[in-house]
């Protein structure tokens, strides 16, 4: 074989290894995506039951504040205490807040024998919140009547409300109907014609869609940003004078509005409007878990009937 041939030979053997060894860290990145692909899913698999087994703990340890305490306040052990497990691979812990620090939506009617009606008092807090936030009455009046004929069952629509023929008509885009019942997501709001643009991101803030009657806003654990909440609870109470009382509120709070009274003689509340209350039945359980190279998080929302067993009433996985 002449030097011309060797050196034919000797290339082609160069090409095929490097071929190969093309091949070969290609094969190695697909087995290595495909594994951490597998840990990752089996990463997820566990977490959820580990999710699942925090929110019996974090139900079992409100239960255990909520059934021997008429107040719960900011620095209730709940609060303060984190449910936390920590082994050599990670760690999985879990905190516990109260969801009762907004106005919830659907407390605008209230549900006797299956029958949804409005709710004078919750709407007087409603229409506050509105003014403080240089709402139109106009406008106000629309939120509200749009509101309950989106959840009640009848066909009659508010004197600002609307009905099925309204979003099912022609000029409406999206083609549906009005649910009558309550509201499950304050996204759903978005649903209202009076909630769309600008008003949505003016004044989600200070509400929530909680899918139950028996809800108070707990004046116990509003904090000092929540002034404009507080005030809405009152028919003469200023948010500068909000923000006072929430400037110096005992971190143990009242157990009534006596208490509150008697320690702000010099403040005007005038009517009460709202539904007050100075203990919770509604809880948000955030929890976040780590394993090595892999994190996850979930957030459950506990509510308590009768301060019985806790029942989950929404869960968001890796969504906080």
């Amino acid at each position: 074989m002449n030097t011309k041939d060797k050196g034919v030979v000797l290339m082609s053997v160069l090409l095929i290894v490097l071929l190969l060894s093309s091949i070969a860290v290609m094969i190695g990145n697909n087995y290595f995506i495909s594994l951490k692909r597998a840990s990752y899913l089996e990463f997820q698999s566990n977490s959820i039951n580990l999710f699942r087994g925090m929110e019996f703990l974090g139900k079992k340890k409100i239960m255990q504040e909520i059934r021997f305490t008429q107040v719960i306040s900011s620095d209730n052990s709940m609060f303060v205490n984190n449910i936390f497990l920590e082994d050599e691979s990670g760690y999985i812990f879990s905190e516990i807040f109260d969801a009762s620090t907004c106005f919830n939506i659907n407390t605008l009617v209230t549900k006797n024998d299956g029958i949804f009606s409005p709710n004078s008092s919750q709407i007087k807090a409603f229409k506050k919140i509105m003014y403080l936030k240089d709402v139109s009455d106009v406008d106000a009046n629309q939120m509200i009547d749009q509101i309950i004929d989106w959840i009640d069952a009848d066909r009659r629509p508010r004197n600002f409300g609307l009905e099925d023929y309204f979003y099912t008509g022609p000029s409406n885009p999206n083609q549906q109907y009005a649910d009558n019942r309550m509201f499950y997501s304050l996204n759903e709001l978005k649903n209202i014609p009076a909630f769309r643009g600008e008003s949505w991101a003016h004044l989600s803030k200070y509400l929530c869609a909680f899918p139950i009657n028996n809800f108070a806003i707990n004046i116990n654990t509003l904090t000092k940003t929540d002034g404009l909440l507080l005030s809405s609870l009152f028919s003469e109470l200023s948010v500068d004078d909000a923000d006072y009382i929430l400037s110096n509120y005992p971190e143990s709070g009242f157990k009534d509005l006596s208490e509150l009274y008697l320690n702000f003689q010099d403040i005007t509340f005038g009517e009460q409007s709202g539904n007050i209350g100075f203990t919770s039945n509604i809880f948000h359980l955030i929890t976040r878990s780590k394993v090595e190279d892999f994190e996850a998080s979930s957030s459950s929302l506990i509510y308590f009937k009768n301060n019985n067993n806790g029942y989950i009433l929404s869960r968001n996985y890796n969504g906080v």
